[in-house]
């Protein structure tokens, strides 16, 4: 991708999706199950949108309506408060994809399937080479 002018490249949710991966299966499920119109931005409480797939948090959330805060060890110096990023992103790393916040890539909605990495190397390779190159951003 840096050969194509790509200054940098981000693929984590493709590697959730994957064997090795120890992210619970609940986790990985949601991910190979996601649709391109579950992938919505939300605000995080420090200020910088992200990309998370829709469930019942981020729902909460675009209501104004965040989950309660249990307790605060002040760990970013410009945290909004309005919700605990940590709490949402540990409950989704324990399982709860309903009431974790789990962060996605534009793409998430192309992935169908849990594979090995030996598997999705080559693939994304010969995407690559197929397509010429990057996707267009759905935005």
């Amino acid at each position: 991708m840096f050969s194509r002018g790509a200054a940098g490249v981000q693929m984590g949710t493709r590697f959730i999706a994957s064997k090795e991966c120890t992210a619970p299966q609940a986790f990985k499920k949601m991910c190979i199950n996601t649709k391109p119109e579950d992938i919505i931005l939300i605000d995080s409480p420090v200020g910088m949108p992200g990309r998370a797939v829709r469930n019942e948090l981020t729902e909460a959330l675009q209501a104004q309506n965040p989950p309660p805060i249990r307790a605060c060890d002040d760990c970013l110096k410009r945290c909004s408060r309005h919700y605990c990023i940590l709490d949402v992103l540990n409950r989704a790393q324990r399982g709860d994809v309903t009431g974790g916040l789990v962060f996605s890539g534009t793409s998430a909605s192309r992935i169908r399937e849990i594979l090995p990495v030996a598997e999705i190397i080559p693939k994304l390779i010969s995407e690559m080479e197929n397509t010429g190159g990057f996707y267009p951003d759905p935005r």
